[in-house]
């Protein structure tokens, strides 16, 4: 219900690294992965049955991380490249950081890549 692992309904992921959003993407859901068998889905954002989405989930879990139990799932669409900087000192206080883009009105993560690119983070505070 609270902590690290607890994660607003959002329609996009930027992957930060070094003071930087490299990438931005959809996200088609996320899902919570308990073991080899069980897996919730948390929400998602495309018309897709959930038994799929499970499978895929649990799938990339077995792929990737198998045995490490458990474990959040972000699926996400394709990766659109971005420059979206974080100017203030030091890193990113905490394990994520939400941005209002309504004003941007994207149309979808590669709008959201493009009209991010070159921005800083203080424009958003």
């Amino acid at each position: 219900k609270s902590g690290a692992y607890t994660h607003g309904r959002c329609k996009y992921f930027g992957m930060y690294r070094q003071k930087c959003v490299e990438y931005v993407s959809d996200i088609e859901a996320v899902i919570d992965v308990e073991n080899e068998t069980t897996a919730t889905l948390l929400w998602k954002n495309i018309d897709k049955s959930t038994s799929d989405l499970l499978t895929l989930a649990k799938d990339k879990v077995n792929t990737f991380r198998p045995s490490e139990y458990p474990v959040r799932i972000f699926l996400l669409g394709q990766l659109f490249e971005t420059n979206f900087v974080k100017d203030s000192p030091g890193g990113m206080l905490g394990s994520k950081q939400y941005f209002d883009i309504s004003r941007l009105n994207p149309e979808n993560a590669e709008d959201l890549a493009t009209k991010l690119n070159d921005k800083v983070w203080s424009e958003w505070n």
